[in-house]
């Protein structure tokens, strides 16, 4: 991902390109000043467009955001953190549309629908949280969350979570858990595992795991399906809806994913967890409790083998 496009003007990109033709450390260093400059204009121009500091004192807080799921996920401690001790109203936005070349899951929308309505259950399992329903343009709303992708902030890096503080002025605790639900027992003695088919690490590589027993797959059908080919053995756990995923993996003894939604239930849940981090937009970091970043093979590897045969137990005997 990435925030506000900055694009340098034609007059400007022929200026470097005969610059760089003439000395690539001009080059270098004017490109990086132009950045610098437009980066600088952008915040400008979204620090005048939004009203600051956000303020709602009322006995309910309504809040809009568009997806993508895990986004929703991630920007709950800030929604907490505005709301204080109001009520809260959560709309989704389901009419963004991605990017024409954007490939995802879900399709062409940021948040379609019907996931929504599979997210809904989750979100109001919260306690603090009293209504989730489908946003309409003549709804009123007192946050609008979708205020980060006009920001000019790059989040193709940092933490997702993050986000959102410097925009409503907040800055939660990410390092205790955020989400809420009872342990189901359901995946005891087992690790988990999720890896969706985008910020894959292509470096690494989970035959390893097939050694392991008692490992479970939570995602997309087609996502197990390619898991499957490294790990046989793999068991595939459906769920009805994004309460059952996240009661499945709050259970689990250990957790293994990349960058995708489940890895947010995991983040927010602070289940002992190792996370695939994407080098291309290694926008997630783990904070509290048990948590590893994995780049390379070897510390992949090495980080498992210490946290699997705890999380087994009796599964490895």
């Amino acid at each position: 991902m990435a925030g506000v496009k900055i694009r340098l003007s034609v007059s400007d990109r022929l200026r470097l390109l005969l610059m760089k033709l003439r000395s690539r450390e001009r080059y270098k260093a004017e490109k990086s000043r132009l950045r610098l400059s437009l980066y600088s204009s952008k915040a400008r121009a979204f620090n005048d467009n939004f009203s600051f500091p956000f303020s709602s004192r009322a006995a309910l807080a309504s809040f809009k955001h568009s997806g993508h799921t895990g986004d929703v996920i991630y920007s709950l401690p800030t929604v907490f953190a505005l709301a204080e001790s109001a009520s809260i109203y959560l709309n989704c936005s389901t009419s963004s549309q991605l990017p024409p070349n954007f490939d995802h899951p879900y399709g062409k929308e940021q948040l379609p629908e019907r996931v929504a309505h599979m997210l809904a259950p989750l979100l109001l399992a919260q306690k603090r949280i009293q209504s989730v329903q489908i946003w309409s343009n003549d709804t009123a709303i007192d946050f609008d969350l979708d205020l980060f992708r006009d920001s000019p902030q790059d989040l193709g890096a940092g933490s997702i979570s993050h986000w959102y503080f410097p925009i409503f002025g907040v800055a939660p605790d990410i390092s205790v858990p955020w989400i809420e639900l009872d342990d189901s027992g359901q995946c005891s003695g087992s690790v988990v595992l999720a890896r969706s088919s985008r910020y894959r690490n292509d470096s690494l590589d989970y035959g390893f795991l097939k050694k392991y027993p008692n490992l479970k797959f939570v995602g997309l059908e087609s996502e197990f399906l390619d898991m499957r080919k490294t790990i046989p053995s793999i068991e595939f756990i459906p769920v009805a809806n994004f309460l059952e995923l996240g009661q499945v993996i709050r259970s689990a003894s250990l957790f293994i994913g990349n960058q995708s939604f489940p890895y947010s239930l995991a983040e927010a849940m602070k289940v002992p967890r190792i996370l695939e981090q994407c080098l291309y937009a290694p926008n997630v970091i783990p904070v509290g409790g048990v948590a590893h970043p994995v780049l390379f093979q070897k510390q992949f590897e090495y980080v498992a083998s210490r946290l699997i045969a705890p999380a087994l137990g009796d599964g490895l005997r």
